[in-house]
C-alpha cells in the first residue's frame, strides 16, 4: 500500500482517510478470526470478497440476527480497506500523522465545511 504525502492530498481526500481509519479502528479482529476458524477460511480478504461478490461461505444475510456482528465487520473491511490487524494499525497511524488544515481548501465556503463538519 503506497501513501501519498501531506502535500499531493486535498482536505477532502485527508478528511476521507481520517473517517476510513475511525472505521478500520472499530472492525473486532477477535470476531474476525473467530469468523476465519468458523467458516473455514485462510484469510480476512477472502471471506471479505465472497461476502462483497455474494458468494455463500456460511454468514447468513439479513435478518438473519445471528451473525449481525460478523457482517458489520465485513463491511467494516471493504469499506477501510483494511484486511488484517497490521494493516489497520500503519492505516490508523498514516490517518493521525496527516493535518486535517483548512489552508487545504480551495474554492470552498466557510460554510460548506461547516455544514460537512456536522
Amino acid at each position: 500500500m503506497e501513501l501519498a504525502k501531506q502535500s499531493e492530498l486535498s482536505y477532502w481526500d485527508i478528511k476521507d482517510i481520517k473517517d476510513k481509519a475511525k472505521i478500520a479502528k472499530t472492525i473486532n479482529w477477535e470476531k474476525v478470526k473467530d469468523m476465519m476458524h468458523k467458516f473455514d477460511m485462510q484469510s480476512p480478504m477472502k471471506m471479505a470478497t465472497y461476502w462483497d461478490q455474494e458468494i455463500d461461505f456460511g454468514v447468513k444475510k439479513k435478518p438473519f440476527p445471528f451473525h449481525r456482528h460478523y457482517r458489520i465487520n465485513l463491511e467494516k473491511m471493504l469499506h477501510s480497506g483494511c484486511f488484517t490487524p497490521k494493516k489497520a494499525e500503519l492505516f490508523i497511524a498514516y490517518a493521525k500523522s496527516l493535518r486535517l488544515d483548512r489552508s487545504l481548501l480551495t474554492g470552498v465556503s466557510e460554510e460548506d465545511v461547516e455544514d460537512n463538519d456536522a
